[in-house]
């Protein structure tokens, strides 16, 4: 694969809990959501399969998200991938390091913000082509950077190779 090519692409249906605090799933409009609280530290894990074709490169996650009432503040997003290839263990949980970043509320609740967090492959721990992953969405409430009131609404979520 090249630069810039989709690897997978997630709705909030395809979220799944990390065994800790997890966003509800709600309703924005018709359109299935994650709420992510103010108030907590919550993430929720999807799982994909790196194409044959994939040239081992790092990965760029990109988060469409909106407000459920909020037009102002700051969100704090994290992300982490776990390789998880032939003999790894499911009874443990071996996340690499969070990437963050910083994006501001939509002008207009329920307008869509799209995010970006950039992961590279030294940090999501050099995966290989056909090895099974899970990437975890954190949003990070308890970080002085998080300054948005209300729930953030996570609508999904694209993989690129980077």
């Amino acid at each position: 694969m090249a630069s810039g090519d989709t690897l997978a692409v997630f709705d909030a249906l395809a979220g799944r809990p990390t065994g800790g605090d997890e966003p509800q799933i709600d309703l924005r409009g018709s359109h299935p959501v994650l709420d992510y609280d103010d108030s907590l530290i919550e993430a929720t894990s999807f799982t994909l399969f790196l194409s044959s074709n994939y040239s081992g490169g790092g990965f760029a996650v990109q988060l469409l998200w909106t407000s459920q009432t909020a037009t102002t503040g700051d969100v704090r997003w994290e992300a982490a991938i776990e390789r998880q290839p032939t003999g790894f263990d499911l009874d443990s949980s071996n996340f690499g390091d969070d990437v963050t970043a910083i994006s501001a509320a939509p002008s207009t609740a329920g307008e869509i913000v799209a995010t970006e967090l950039s992961i590279s492959a030294a940090i999501s721990g050099l995966p290989l082509a056909g090895e099974r992953l899970r990437l975890r969405i954190r949003r990070n409430a308890a970080d002085a950077g998080d300054t948005m009131v209300g729930d953030a609404e996570l609508l999904a979520v694209e993989v690129r190779e980077a």
